[in-house]
Parts: structure tokens; sequence; C-alpha cells
């Protein structure tokens, strides 16, 4: 139940299209990327946009020095549109739910 490509895809379409971060904000929490470097550099991409700091690559790298840079630079490779990303936030927290669920479920039985 894990689509890191999904999680891509949401971080790719905000930093490379004229997306209202604000919006995905509301839908998306950083608990549902299973990928712990998406979810990290998701919660950075939010940070940029509260200072007003412009969310594009660039900025990104310099902030995790840490993240491979070719990964950072790869999460724009997929995004096709950004009217796509209210699926793919809707994806995300459907597959976190159901992660959830299914601990759920197997920590009962």
């Amino acid at each position: 139940m894990i689509n890191i490509e999904y999680e891509k895809c949401l971080l790719g379409t905000m930093l490379s299209q004229d997306v209202d971060i604000d919006s995905i904000s509301m839908k998306v929490d950083s608990k549902f990327f299973s990928n712990t470097t998406n979810a990290f550099l998701y919660e950075k991409i939010l940070e940029m946009k509260r200072e007003g700091v412009p969310t594009n690559l660039l900025e990104l790298k310099q902030r995790c020095p840490n993240v491979n840079p070719v990964y950072i630079a790869e999460l724009t490779d997929t995004v096709a549109t950004s009217a796509n990303w209210e699926f793919y936030a809707d994806e995300l927290k459907s597959l976190y739910t159901a992660c959830v669920y299914l601990n759920f479920i197997v920590k009962s039985s």
C-alpha cells in the first residue's frame, strides 16, 4: 500500500508548477508519506513557502545538503500537470489510511 511515485509526483508538482502550496498543505500531512526522505522534503518545501522563499529545485537542494541532489532533481521528471496534485494528495491520504487500518487489524488479532 505504498506508492512512492505518487509522493514524488506531488513533491515535483510543488516544485515545478504554479500550484497553491497552502491548499496542498491543508490536504496532505507529512505523516502520509511512507518514504522518510519524501516526508522531510515535503516539510522543507512547506518551510520555504512559510518563509517566502521560492519553492524550486535549487533552493531545496541548498536546504537539504544530506539528500542526494540527483534524487531532488528527478522529482520534477514525472510531473505532467499541476491539475493532478489533488489526485496525488487524495491517493496519499487513502494509502496512509489503509495502512493505519491494516496495522490496527494486525495488532488487534
